[in-house]
């Protein structure tokens, strides 16, 4: 799809909301009146790979607005993205994440309820000396007098051995995955996949005990 075509599509989808009024496309944004909440302005676009430059590029030719959503569910983010997000105070997401967005007061800042929980509870760790957003799925985790860890963080309801191999091939260099949903099951195969590649799978409780000791994992 062209840039018109995908911001059309979006402004269909989000008319039908059950907290928006009505959507009107003006030179290349959604404008959105809403039952509750200030009306707000929206870009969409639809890149398999994202990052800043991307973005800057979008607002430029779009102007400002108050979100940036990104249509392709499967795409890769890089941290810089969020980082500029966060620098001029507007939301960036995907289109599930807008929907969500258009919920809040003001979708400005907006961080999806799964990485608000994860990056509060790391940054609240007292062995946590910083988090790095590297990319969507990926944290750079900076601890007191001990080394820095990589953590992939997941949220699949089972955590397969092609969940393992896949967040490889698409993420890289990481030293454990992490599960952020409390549901999920690990099957036998994935803990094989991961030993293998000498990388660690953790629940969140066992990554807070983690954070507290050497490294086991060393990819």
């Amino acid at each position: 799809m062209n840039a018109t075509s995908i911001t059309q599509w979006v402004a269909n989808k989000i008319a039908k909301h059950d907290n928006v009024k009505s959507v009107n496309i003006v030179d290349g944004k959604i404008h959105v009146c809403r039952e509750k909440g200030e009306d707000i302005i929206v870009a969409a676009m639809s890149e398999r790979r994202v990052d800043a430059r991307t973005v800057e590029a979008l607002l430029k030719e779009v102007g400002g607005v108050d979100f940036v959503t990104n249509i392709p569910k499967d795409a890769y983010i890089l941290g810089d993205t969020y980082q500029l997000a966060s620098d001029n105070n507007f939301g960036f997401g995907g289109f599930g994440d807008l929907l969500s967005a258009l919920n809040l007061p003001s979708p400005r800042g907006y961080i999806s309820s799964e990485f608000a929980f994860v990056l509060r509870s790391l940054r609240q760790h007292t062995k946590v000396q910083n988090v790095t957003r590297l990319d969507d799925r990926r944290l750079l985790i900076d601890r007191h007098s001990i080394e820095s860890v990589v953590v992939l963080v997941l949220n699949d309801y089972e955590i397969a051995a092609e969940n393992v191999r896949a967040g490889i091939d698409k993420y890289g260099q990481f030293q454990a995955i992490v599960r952020s949903n409390p549901n999920s099951r690990v099957t036998s195969e994935a803990l094989m996949a991961a030993q293998e590649a000498g990388i660690g799978i953790l629940s969140w409780k066992e990554l807070m005990g983690e954070l507290n000791r050497k490294w086991k994992w060393k990819k």
